[in-house]
């Protein structure tokens, strides 16, 4: 927090809540964090138009970007509705 602002603080609350007031304020900071980290993870779903053995490959191989192996044993999926295959590749 910036000094103007404790000082401005301060004055406007005393100095018994300055110091519940500087928590309450690292605390939105550290959700604010989380938050942002929450979204950052959060992928849009790509299109599946190839398919869902498409989609789960290309999942996997991002992985393997990050430095993880991953080992994948795909059969043919049996044709299913758009949004099944989208729920699954969301499971995924």
């Amino acid at each position: 927090m910036k000094l103007s602002l404790r000082r401005r603080m301060l004055a406007l609350l005393g100095r018994g809540a300055l110091i519940p007031a500087v928590l309450a304020a690292g605390l939105a900071r550290e959700g604010l964090a989380q938050a942002r980290r929450s979204v950052l993870k959060l992928r849009p779903l790509p299109p599946l138009e190839a398919g869902l053995r498409n989609g789960l490959e290309r999942l996997a191989s991002g992985f393997a970007v990050r430095g993880l192996q991953v080992h994948t044993e795909l059969a043919d999926p049996a044709q299913m509705p758009v949004d099944a295959e989208e729920a699954l590749y969301r499971v995924a």
